[in-house]
């Protein structure tokens, strides 16, 4: 059986390489994460909207810095903190920008926005000026202007920013944007197959089992070179935008093999679509299902990545086929430790062969029947 899969495999991977369509969609997808990854990497515009928490000595520049953000095309909510300690826990995890500990002193988890920065210092200096307005109307002497400067205390983070977060939700969504088109190959040969006839002659040499690995590995081969080059464009951008670290490569890594993991396992169910069909014009309704699931999945893991702070995102990261594509960029984002990401490399590791093997029984019983009767 062995020497049969290989042989299918070398086949489906020359049909692949000589098809101009498809290598002409294999690279427009590329070209999208080129240029995506250096759209992100380029982007300068700022977060829309802040979360400035403050504790009771700085409550009067926290509620100046919020009156004042519409000047700055932006928003500010206000959260009040009591103690520091809180103050600093909530930085880290992500949950606050910027904590106001007094007129003259902000805490920041890591170096703030340049926007809000400017907010913030414009804020204390228009609040210096008014103090300096009241004390000279009262003393009778001109105004020289506004003094002081103000302190910001940088603490270490380990929430992402919302640059990497959009980034991880990109990826997420070029991904399976990669995968429908590959598992739209492997279908569509297999229907190609069968409303020619060659299916025939094929399994009358060999089992559907040979066959349908054959093809696997075939157009598995093609999803590790596209995975290995959308993973080398992010880590590239990742370099030149100066955030790569050892996670940042590992999310890399683990990419590479969650593409392969999640392109067979949606792949037993698109192949199915694909035996169930004699004509390919019959494949596009036969692989809806497929597509709606497929669909679901990466919005719903873009959706969990954008979020700040994540809510569920460990739990989601368990699920078959939804971590396949979650886990990767959560370990390039520093929010899954090992115990997760061996947790959910296990799961999919055992969901793929039994999605496999359910998809070659389906194909075995299905490759030689055409029109509803079996030949």
């Amino acid at each position: 059986m062995r020497r049969h899969a290989r042989l299918v495999a070398r086949r489906e991977l020359r049909a692949l390489l000589r098809d101009r369509g498809r290598l002409a969609a294999l690279a427009l997808v590329t070209g999208l994460a080129v240029v995506a990854a250096v759209g992100l990497g380029q982007s300068t515009h700022p977060t829309s909207h802040y979360r400035v928490g403050f504790l009771p000595a700085g409550s009067i520049l926290a509620e100046g810095i919020q009156a004042e953000a519409p000047a700055f095309d932006t928003s500010v909510t206000l959260v009040p903190l009591h103690e520091a300690a809180v103050a600093e826990a909530r930085l880290r995890t992500g949950q606050v920008e910027l904590v106001t500990v007094s007129a003259r002193q902000l805490l920041s988890a890591h170096p703030p926005p340049r926007d809000l920065a400017q907010l913030a210092l414009a804020t204390q200096l228009r609040l210096q000026s008014l103090v300096a307005l009241q004390v000279a109307a009262r003393a009778h002497v001109p105004v020289r202007g506004a003094s002081g400067l103000l302190s910001v205390v940088a603490l270490p983070s380990d929430a992402p920013s919302s640059r990497g977060r959009s980034a991880a939700a990109a990826a997420a969504g070029l991904t399976g944007l990669l995968l429908y088109l590959l598992m739209f190959f492997l279908s569509s040969s297999l229907v190609e197959e069968k409303a020619s006839r060659v299916i025939e002659l094929v399994l009358a040499a060999t089992s559907p089992r040979a066959v349908l690995t054959g093809k696997f590995l075939g157009v598995g081969l093609v999803a590790v070179a596209a995975a290995s080059v959308l993973v080398a464009v992010a880590e590239v951008a990742a370099v030149v935008s100066g955030v790569f670290s050892a996670r940042v490569l590992a999310g890399g890594l683990a990419a590479v093999l969650g593409t392969v993991l999640a392109f067979v396992l949606f792949g037993s169910v698109y192949a199915v679509a694909g035996a169930r069909v004699s004509r390919i014009d019959d494949l596009q309704y036969a692989q809806l299902p497929g597509a709606a699931l497929l669909g679901v999945v990466v919005v719903l893991a873009a959706g969990v990545l954008r979020a700040h702070p994540p809510s569920g995102a460990a739990a989601f990261a368990l699920v078959p086929l939804l971590g396949a594509l979650l886990e990767p960029a959560r370990i390039a984002l520093g929010q899954a430790d090992l115990v997760q990401a061996v947790a959910c490399l296990l799961i999919n590791l055992v969901s793929a062969p039994i999605l496999f093997g359910w998809a070659v029984r389906a194909y075995g019983r299905m490759a030689l029947r055409f029109e509803g009767a079996a030949t």
